[in-house]
């Protein structure tokens, strides 16, 4: 009779949360260009055993910002994501240099992306992590409202770029139904209404979205 697992406790483990297991013997750059660069190194795993790990390490953060107009509208971007082969709705993102301020490179994406520019900002997400067993790519998002039109400047990789204002609640039913499959814009959404549900919100952002 194969035995079942046991049952875990309620109480948090108490782990050292601060000591790396791993031991890294040698490490290299196999791949870089301007955007990333991969990284192989040899360690020991937590069981002692010898190995390899690829680690894709992006030169910028990765940055998020969900876009509110006052009348509770919310601006998303489409476009076509090359590595995953398929078309995407999210918000505006981009990267972010990393001795620049975040807030500084929210706004310029948002600026670059949309043309807009946006008075009020509200931080959603400090510095997650996506895919992290291959990346240590981070991640910020914010919340903008207050905004105002400007002239967008895209990338050459973004001429099939569209913007589309879609009522909030219908935004929160394409992340529940899947038809928002962006990570970032996922967590963007869920939190905003996370908090809208708890009154957690600025009360100027929340009076949009009621």
């Amino acid at each position: 009779m194969t035995a079942l697992p046991p049952v875990p406790s309620t109480e948090r483990p108490a782990v050292d949360e601060h000591r790396n297991p791993w031991t890294t013997t040698g490490s290299g750059i196999v791949y870089e260009n301007p955007w990333i660069e991969v990284r192989h190194d040899t360690v020991l795993d937590p069981a002692g055993r010898p190995g390899t790990y690829g680690v894709v390490s992006p030169r910028n953060f990765a940055l998020g910002v969900l876009p509110i107009f006052d009348d509770g509208t919310v601006l998303l971007v489409g476009q076509y994501r090359y590595a995953l082969d398929l078309y995407s709705w999210e918000q505006p993102e981009g990267g972010g240099r990393k001795d620049e301020p975040i807030t500084e490179s929210i706004a310029r994406e948002l600026r670059e992306e949309t043309g807009f520019g946006a008075s009020s900002w509200f931080p959603l997400i400090t510095d997650a992590t996506l895919s992290n067993s291959i990346t240590d790519e981070r991640v910020w998002c914010w919340v903008a409202w207050g905004l105002t039109a400007g002239e967008a400047d895209l990338e050459s990789t973004e001429h099939d770029l569209v913007t589309w204002r879609v009522r909030y609640p219908e935004v929160v039913a394409m992340v529940w139904n899947g038809q928002i499959h962006d990570s970032m814009t996922i967590m963007s959404v869920t939190k905003v209404e996370a908090m809208r549900l708890r009154s957690e919100l600025p009360t100027a952002l929340a009076a949009l979205l009621t």
